[in-house]
């Protein structure tokens, strides 16, 4: 699943001070029926593992 960073426009630009800034751009988009199965709310720092991660 890709989603584009609107502040990442090439990879040679990833490591530039000037537009890595601001706020954290990782976001996890879950379904509210799959979020209360799992636990997650609202707000709470959730980490996302591979299936062979531990």
């Amino acid at each position: 699943m890709g989603r584009r960073h609107l502040r990442s426009n090439n990879s040679w630009m990833h490591n530039v001070p000037a537009l890595t800034g601001g706020t954290n751009r990782c976001t996890l988009h879950l379904h509210p029926e799959d979020a209360a199965r799992l636990g997650v709310r609202d707000g709470e720092p959730v980490r996302v593992k591979g299936a062979g991660e531990r």
